[in-house]
């Protein structure tokens, strides 16, 4: 498992509540199309997809968003959360 990909809170927070469902942004290695297919086939639903970064916004249980980790088309996988101007 490559703990690089993915922020460790998040990890840590998935880990734990694998059942849990979480709002992510998954950055990719190039286009995003061909990674939303496959987060769709597993159970997952992408609500945005980034051109400007290639990314996707999706929401799924911590089990099978922990399983895009070792995918070689991911990235980096964060927390899709507000954020806050000061």
């Amino acid at each position: 498992m490559n703990h690089q990909t993915i922020d460790n809170e998040l990890w840590l927070k998935m880990a734990d509540n694998p059942e849990q469902e979480y709002n992510v942004i998954v950055q990719t290695n190039g286009d995003p199309s061909e990674l939303a297919v496959e987060i769709e086939s597993k159970g997952m639903i992408v609500y945005r997809k980034f051109t400007l970064l290639p990314a996707l916004a999706l929401s799924g249980i911590g089990e099978r968003l922990l399983q895009l980790i070792d995918n070689p088309k991911v990235r980096r996988i964060e927390a899709d959360e507000v954020v806050h101007a000061c």
